[in-house]
């Protein structure tokens, strides 16, 4: 009678989950759960990330200095990174050296481009000089400046560079933002390991560049992304926290994304989510910081409108179902990484160091 009743749950679980829901109960039945733990170690959120923060250069810096021959062995992961910016030589220089300081690692390689939109403020004249300062020999660094429609347009201009067939990983990030230590070599690792799609810890930045908050969050199942749920009923998608592989960037229709002006973050997940799923890395990758009058706060709305135009329409069920979710990303983290643990990749999964 018992095992009768454990498959009637099972089923029932599928049935409302799918394959993803279904390992997280299951987990929740039979799998027990360590008291305390947490991708945090038990450890303050905020004060844990800034701890790394300050760590990490140092360990960049040795690591650029020992250049280990293991490493060498390992064919360099290619990073193409582009920042849209128009009149933001007051906040690009943090996200610049951010990106700089991925290049300790020889194992990568990245090419930097900054699509700049007809600054009047002397930006690109800055990048250009900042870039003759940063002396890797492993990063490229390519300014370029000329009228556009807006930032989807510089994006789509970015993405359409010749180097894109040259690339590993792709990612964008805006001027003011900026990427943690360590962050590519933590996503180049993920990607080795075979995923197409991943994003980490969403944080937020004040506008001194401090971090205000770091969350764990996941799951992100495929139809509520689809039908524009994260974004509607749940966060989006931190897009200064995603990467993609290049097989994942050729689902995206540039043409498109080039005619976005406020939701062209979420029609790039659109577009990758119809073939890949997206994966959470238990790490500080990237992070947003909050400004007065950003274009997406400002221009709630709008936004709201462009997004339910690049995506499916809703059902009740769809709706249902991001309440569930909902409720299921105020589990602690340590709970939900062992539910969802093919969707949440720690540390120790991507071979770092327990």
């Amino acid at each position: 009678m018992a095992h009768r009743s454990a498959s009637w749950a099972r089923k029932r679980v599928q049935w409302v989950f799918g394959l993803d829901g279904a390992c997280w109960a299951l987990r929740l039945f039979w799998c027990p759960l360590v008291p305390g733990q947490s991708v945090f170690a038990g450890s303050n959120r905020t004060g844990h990330v800034l701890a790394f923060g300050i760590a990490e250069p140092a360990f960049l810096a040795v690591a650029a200095i020992f250049r280990p021959s293991v490493l060498e062995s390992e064919s360099p992961m290619r990073f193409l990174i582009v920042t849209p910016v128009f009149n933001g030589r007051a906040l690009i220089e943090r996200t610049i050296r951010s990106v700089a300081l991925q290049c300790a690692d020889p194992r990568l390689q990245v090419m930097y481009i900054v699509r700049d939109g007809g600054s009047t403020d002397g930006t690109p004249e800055f990048v250009a000089l900042l870039a003759g300062e940063l002396s890797y020999p492993n990063l490229v660094i390519r300014v370029y400046s000329e009228p556009d429609s807006g930032m989807y347009d510089a994006l789509s201009k970015g993405f359409s560079d010749a180097e894109v067939g040259n690339a590993d990983v792709l990612a964008y990030v805006n001027a003011g933002d900026y990427y943690a230590p360590r962050a590519f070599s933590n996503v180049s690792m993920a990607l080795r390991s075979g995923h197409d799609w991943v994003t980490g810890l969403n944080v937020k930045y004040n506008d001194s560049g401090d971090i205000i908050s770091a969350r764990l969050p996941g799951p992100y199942p495929r139809r509520l992304i689809d039908c524009g749920q994260f974004g509607l009923l749940l966060p989006c998608v931190q897009q200064e926290s995603t990467f993609w592989s290049r097989r994942a960037h050729s689902t995206i229709d540039l043409h498109r994304l080039k005619g976005m002006h406020l939701a062209g973050d979420y029609y790039l997940w659109r577009c990758i989510s119809a073939q890949y799923r997206l994966r959470v890395i238990s790490l500080w990758l990237g992070g947003f910081t909050i400004h007065e009058g950003q274009l997406s706060a400002v221009h709630r709305l709008e936004y709201l409108s462009e997004l339910r135009g690049a995506a499916d329409t809703a059902s009740w069920l769809d709706k249902l179902y991001a309440v569930l979710v909902g409720c299921v990303w105020l589990l602690p983290d340590s709970v939900r990484i062992r539910l969802f643990a093919q969707s949440i990749l720690t540390h120790k999964e991507l071979g770092g160091e327990t």
